[in-house]
């Protein structure tokens, strides 16, 4: 298994990954009555055909379809980063250099060592002496109290929800953020504000990239909300599972392919341990998922009154939820179910 990260302005991602092939193939222009829209290069994970509905298509039946590896994603879940054990595996199920973006020594200098060809952060590139540098900026910013104002100091603001510049605590863990609120009601500094990646099954996409396009050529673009389907088919058994989820976080916007530990769980149908530990979460990416997204409001289960932001979504609402529109989906193009229609995605896909 392969960690990365990727940062790209404010869009930060922690992820931990599964290595894809950078093999470039030849993708049809159309399957299952979608239509390819763009390629997409996700990265260090290689290339994806991005399909949607041709313009014309009602909105509630718009959907997005591609095919992608599946990292995942700890955010929302308050065992994630815990300042006592910045790397993971005692206390938090990921580590801190998941969580940093900029970061600064004791002279005030501004690492760069994990900074790419492509001029963006990779975490790839922090092991060695460069993790050694994070790692020492992570425990002076913490001996200072994370004083914004003193060096060396560590910016997680993008990860951790922070007061007055300082990161939030809950039982002595970092509280962790996702980009959609779970009970607005509740204090950002509270770990019930957000989605819980091991309770919850949901998305992570690149803000602003995956689109429909419309009649008149505008883009409806997929965005926090938005319904999503997955399936994963198992290369060794051949069998397939099926998981309703909701994009439920954004990464950086060159960055396809992620969700959260309950979902990347039950494609595989196997239970989350009370106590799940990192190296048992960092069993979990898988190589390939399909993935179908529903981008109109009127799918949007935190905007489209049969959800909402103060509590009410459950997985259960979800999972029925998706169940109505993916088979309306599918009988619309004269399927019996959406998995019927799905299928045929994934055949047309990869014929053969």
């Amino acid at each position: 298994m392969r960690r990365t990260l990727l940062v790209s302005g404010l869009a930060f991602l922690s992820t931990i990954g599964a290595h894809a092939s950078s093999h470039t193939p030849s993708y049809p222009a159309k399957v299952c009555g979608l239509e390819r829209v763009r390629v997409f290069e996700s990265s260090g994970e290689g290339t994806s055909a991005i399909y949607a509905s041709p313009p014309g298509t009602p909105s509630d039946q718009i959907a997005i379809f591609f095919a992608a590896n599946m990292d995942v994603n700890t955010d929302g879940n308050l065992r994630s980063y815990h300042p006592d054990d910045p790397k993971g595996g005692t206390l938090a199920l990921n580590t801190v250099l998941n969580a940093i973006g900029d970061a600064w020594d004791e002279n005030g200098r501004l690492l760069d060592c994990d900074v790419g060809a492509s001029g963006k952060r990779d975490i790839g590139l922090r092991s060695g002496s460069c993790k050694k540098e994070y790692y020492a900026a992570f425990t002076g910013a913490r001996e200072n109290g994370f004083d914004k104002n003193r060096f060396p100091k560590v910016d997680m603001s993008a990860v951790i929800a922070t007061r007055d510049g300082v990161p939030c605590y809950s039982d002595g863990y970092f509280v962790s953020v996702t980009r959609l609120p779970f009970d607005t009601r509740k204090a950002e500094c509270d770990p019930g504000h957000w989605f819980d990646s091991l309770a919850f099954n949901l998305t992570v996409y690149p803000p602003r990239q995956l689109y429909a396009i419309l009649e008149d050529g505008s883009r409806l673009i997929t965005d926090k909300g938005d319904l999503a389907i997955t399936l994963y088919r198992s290369e060794d058994s051949g069998e397939e599972r099926l998981a309703f989820a909701i994009n439920g976080d954004s990464g950086p916007k060159g960055k396809l392919g992620e969700g959260s530990v309950a979902l990347l769980a039950a494609l595989q149908g196997i239970s989350i341990p009370e106590e799940p530990t990192k190296e048992w979460v960092r069993d979990l990416p898988l190589e390939k998922v399909y993935y179908l997204i529903f981008p109109a409001p009127e799918n949007d289960l935190s905007k489209n009154g049969q959800g909402g932001t103060q509590g009410q979504i459950t997985q259960a609402k979800i999972d029925n939820f998706g169940r109505t529109v993916f088979d309306a989906w599918a009988a619309a193009a004269g399927f019996a179910t959406g998995e019927d229609r799905l299928k045929r995605c994934v055949s047309d896909l990869t014929p053969g």
